[in-house]
């Protein structure tokens, strides 16, 4: 009995995981066929596209903030910019000043669309501001600003603007001059006036030309970049940087200009009608760049590049003879100083190249020692002479005047016969324009002896005087007193470049 329960029970087992298994795939079955209804699979999509559409919803949320979050912080800074370009325009100094350091936050990386605004509010700030703090910090924030802060074209755009402003203030103050001397209230050799087409500004009108002139100097320094700086007022800019002093102690260094370091290339560039007397463009790259009609009086371009440079002066301006009719004084004649330069092709037709003084030590003349004036074009420059007023003084037409130390000349034209010496004596000054022909009468008279020594050893004391295109008359005179123009009035020790 036990054995037959025993197997009853072991035959059954089999039976029993087979109904199991039968149900179980019963119920996959009707699930299976459940889900293929288009009820289920059509809900089931419905989840899906709602749960993407959550998380675009969230995406689109976190965008619609963080977009609300730059436009609230470019509110905010367009506030803020504004405020700033109110303030600059404000009516005290503390205001101005205050919009100063505001705009000068508008000069970092992130602010990039603002660069060329902020620079624009800033060079035209600088040209009306009468306040020396104000201006002073004007000129700090502009001096800083290079093209690693902003880029070229921005650097670039506001030079431009400011060879603008600057020759606009220039013209103000020389109609304002041109029209006193029309209406006779002014003098053109009134006392003071040593600035010539502007006589003598007092320092209200004066400070904007100067502190823009400052400012085009920084600019190109720091990478800007213009070709046209014609008509600029720039008296005493310093383009190089490095003192022409033999003083000082690194002046060897910066004389050898055959191994200077790189230096500031201003090649190519215009500087036709530009006031630059006294200018400082010592040992620069100028090759090809034009100064014509430019006064460049008491200019330093020593050791500088100048080969293929213009000086001429076509307009017939001669700043050193106007410098005389306007100073009333013969002092008031500078010249540039081309110690050591390459005048290699340069023109100086029309320009005046020296003069040469009666009964006085001090003739004037540009400097050209250890100069190099290969193929330098010379033919056609001028000179001139002042001379005691003689008894009697009655000026005959240029076409029939007949001269005591020049001949072969093309025209002479002489100045009224009130310009000073040192010793006070009236003077007449007679301007000679040059040709092929143009050489000194000998013997020389004694009260021009002095003068004409200095300004020939001068002449003498530059490289290649040979290969220039000085008038025959003049080298020859050169030629046959060698032993008198053996020593350079000017023997500044340099290296020179080429």
């Amino acid at each position: 009995m036990a054995e037959e329960e025993h197997n009853q029970k072991h035959d059954s087992t089999p039976d029993a995981e087979t109904e199991l298994l039968k149900t179980k795939l019963k119920l996959e079955t009707k699930v299976l066929a459940k889900q293929l209804e288009p009820r289920y699979w059509k809900l089931e999509l419905l989840k899906a596209i709602v749960g993407s559409l959550t998380l675009v919803g969230i995406a689109v949320t976190l965008g619609l903030g963080l977009a609300q979050l730059s436009i609230t912080r470019h509110s905010n800074d367009d506030e803020r910019f504004d405020k700033a370009v109110t303030r600059l325009a404000g009516s005290t100094p503390t205001e101005r000043l205050a919009g100063v350091v505001g705009l000068g936050l508008y000069l970092e990386p992130r602010q990039k669309q603002r660069h060329r605004a902020t620079l624009r509010f800033l060079v035209n700030a600088l040209a009306v501001e009468q306040d020396p703090v104000v201006r002073s910090e004007l000129l700090d924030r502009l001096s800083q600003v290079t093209p690693n802060q902003v880029s070229q074209n921005d650097l670039d755009d506001a030079l431009e603007r400011l060879r603008d402003r600057n020759r606009a203030l220039y013209e103000e103050q020389r109609a304002a001059f041109i029209d006193k001397l029309m209406q006779g209230t002014e003098q053109l050799s009134g006392k003071g006036h040593d600035e010539t087409y502007i006589g003598h500004l007092p320092s209200v009108n004066l400070a904007p030309l100067r502190v823009t002139a400052a400012a085009i100097v920084a600019l190109v320094k720091n990478g800007a970049r213009t070709k046209d700086l014609s008509n600029i007022y720039c008296a005493e800019c310093d383009f190089s940087g490095k003192s022409w002093d033999m003083s000082k102690p690194d002046f060897t260094k910066v004389a050898d200009f055959a191994h200077a370091d790189a230096v500031l290339d201003l090649s190519g560039t215009d500087f036709h009608g530009a006031i630059l007397r006294r200018a400082n463009f010592l040992g620069l790259r100028l090759e090809r760049a034009s100064f014509e009609s430019a006064d460049i009086m008491g200019a330093n371009f020593a050791g500088a590049d100048l080969a293929d440079a213009k000086f001429t002066d076509f307009g017939h301006i001669q700043y050193p003879i106007q410098g005389v009719l306007a100073s009333g004084h013969l002092w008031g004649a500078m010249f540039p100083d081309f110690t050591c330069a390459n005048l290699s092709g340069a023109d100086f037709t029309g320009s005046p190249l020296f003069g040469i003084y009666e009964a006085s030590p001090n003739p004037m003349y540009a400097i050209l020692h250890k100069a190099n004036l290969t193929n330098t074009k010379l033919g056609q420059m001028t000179a001139f002479t002042a001379s005691r007023v003689p008894p009697n003084y009655n000026p005959t037409p240029p076409e029939k005047m007949s001269t005591f130390l020049f001949e072969g000349y093309k025209q002479v034209e002489s100045t009224r016969p009130d310009i000073r010496g040192w010793d006070d004596q009236l003077n007449v000054v007679d301007i000679y324009f040059a040709t092929p022909a143009f050489r000194l009468r000998e013997p020389i008279p004694k009260s021009f002896s002095l003068g004409v020594q200095l300004v020939f050893s001068n002449l003498a004391s530059a490289r290649n005087l040979a290969k220039s295109e000085l008038p025959q008359g003049l080298k020859d005179f050169i030629s046959r007193n060698q032993k008198l123009f053996s020593n350079s009035p000017h023997p500044t020790p340099c290296t020179p470049k080429t």
